[in-house]
């Protein structure tokens, strides 16, 4: 996940519930860190679409029993993951998979 073209997600999120400790940068600047790390990108492919395909497919619920994600992620999680699916959506984020080799 990195930032949007848009670069202001709705929050929470689910690694960030406020702006103030949200830790994501750009493709561009992911793509610097990774190179400067002394790192060969294999493949790079903006993945967004298939990840709001995911979010928006069906209404993610996560179930409420005692072991659940809302265990240890908290209660709101469900709201959550529903905002960094709007987040895609609004292009607030974008998702990417990268492939690196030493």
């Amino acid at each position: 996940m990195t930032t949007g073209i848009n670069n202001s997600p709705y929050f929470p999120l689910p690694w960030a519930r406020a702006p103030e400790i949200n830790f994501l940068c750009s493709q561009i600047e992911m793509r610097a860190k990774i190179e400067s790390s002394d790192l060969k990108i294999i493949k790079w492919k903006d993945t967004s679409q298939e990840a709001i395909k995911a979010l928006t497919t069906k209404t993610i619920r996560t179930p409420k029993t005692k072991l659940s994600l809302s265990l240890i992620a908290g209660k709101d999680i469900d709201e959550r993951i529903a905002n960094a699916g709007l987040s895609l959506i609004d292009k607030h984020l974008s998702n990417v998979t990268i492939v690196a080799k030493k």
